[in-house]
């Protein structure tokens, strides 16, 4: 996301391209076209600054948004899941709701045609069937929520004390955690969790 405005004229989107080119840095050259419709915010001056670049810009037919399914696809998902479900207060908290969103669908929200997996994934998606605890972890309030395995905690089995006059054994001794032939106690082992979901931001152009 490059940033948020109540009246996107020429003038601010000539400038997001500029800050745009300016964040690429040498991926610029991995761009080879940028595909726009015909509002009216892209002015000559837009075109001119991707074209500087070397990149192409493509116009869009009039009234078909399906030549730029991709952009149009994320706008409905966007407004689906979050900006028609919230009250935003202004552009301090559009741009606060929209990066945390951002965050959630590149790197944990699954995609049917990544076979449910994120484009860029945080850590190694885990199946949860079969898990006994699940842990859910809110975003923006719990309007989305994510779902991680949740730690297991390996605990040491109970053990009868034994008489005073009664010594000992090795297999009580590997029970109750402690090794044999040794005076320090073992400690409990613990299983950490992995993350289970996780999405690639697009730049609305090829690379």
């Amino acid at each position: 996301m490059l940033d948020t405005t109540s009246n996107p004229d020429g003038f601010w989107t000539v400038q997001a391209t500029r800050n745009l080119l300016m964040d690429l840095g040498e991926r610029v050259d991995r761009c080879r076209f940028l595909v726009r419709d015909r509002g009216g915010q892209f002015t000559d001056v837009f075109d001119v600054v991707f074209a500087g670049a070397g990149i192409e810009v493509i116009k869009t037919p009039p009234r078909c948004p399906r030549a730029n399914a991709f952009a149009e696809r994320w706008v409905r998902t966007l407004r689906s899941e979050l900006t028609d479900r919230m009250l935003i207060f202004g552009e301090r908290h559009l741009r606060h709701v929209l990066t945390e969103y951002v965050k959630h669908y590149n790197h944990s929200r699954p995609h049917r045609a990544l076979n449910l997996s994120p484009p860029r994934p945080l850590a190694t998606v885990i199946d949860l069937a079969g898990q006994r605890r699940i842990r859910r972890k809110p975003i923006l309030g719990g309007l989305i929520n994510e779902y991680e395995r949740a730690a297991q905690i390996i605990t040491k089995p109970q053990v009868p004390p034994h008489r005073n006059n009664e010594p000992l054994q090795a297999q009580d001794l590997h029970q109750r955690g402690q090794p044999f032939g040794c005076g320090q106690p073992g400690t409990a082992a613990g299983v950490g969790h992995g993350t289970l979901t996780s999405v690639a931001f697009f730049w609305g152009f090829e690379a």
